[in-house]
């Protein structure tokens, strides 16, 4: 679902026409909304009303939050990722290289290209770059090829090297 929610969001925020059309409706939409719900209910209602609907939205995040850092700490990514946190600082750079286009769970992928997103750098707290480790400075390379540089960390296959 994830990659195709990726394509979908893509394609429909690509070209310029489309993204105005897509936020003309949700301003009309509001705007529609916002009449209704002023006519129906009185302004105290209103404040109660999206307090509720405030606290139930935060405690669904807090729950996907913990859901899927409890679900991705034991995986290669997430050791990779608390073993950097709490050895490691400075910047980090993933070779792009094993990127795939849409999601970054899979086994042997080190981050989605289109958004740019790690399970890696889920735990990791200092900069996190994605690119070319021979373009980009950096302090730590996290790769999946064998470099001639020096290795600081190994998990399956998945290496962080010291950036020379």
């Amino acid at each position: 679902w994830l990659g195709t929610i990726s394509y979908a969001t893509q394609a429909l925020t690509s070209n310029l026409v489309i993204l105005t059309a897509i936020a003309l409706v949700a301003l009309i939409s509001g705007i529609v909304l916002s009449k209704f719900l002023l006519e129906r209910f009185k302004p105290n209602k209103l404040v109660a009303i999206f307090i509720i609907a405030f606290l139930v939205l935060s405690a669904v995040n807090l729950s996907v939050i913990s859901i899927n850092s409890n679900n991705w700490r034991d995986s290669n990514g997430g050791q990779i990722g608390l073993w950097a946190d709490e050895n490691l600082s400075g910047i980090f750079l993933i070779d792009e290289k094993y990127c795939n286009e849409f999601d970054f769970r899979l086994e042997g992928t080190l981050c989605s290209k289109n958004n740019k997103v790690s399970l890696i750098g889920f735990w990791i707290k200092d900069e996190i770059n994605v690119g070319d480790p021979n373009k980009f400075p950096t302090n730590y390379i996290i790769t999946r090829e064998v470099l001639a540089l020096e290795k600081v960390y190994e998990l399956d296959g998945t290496f962080i090297y010291k950036s020379a």
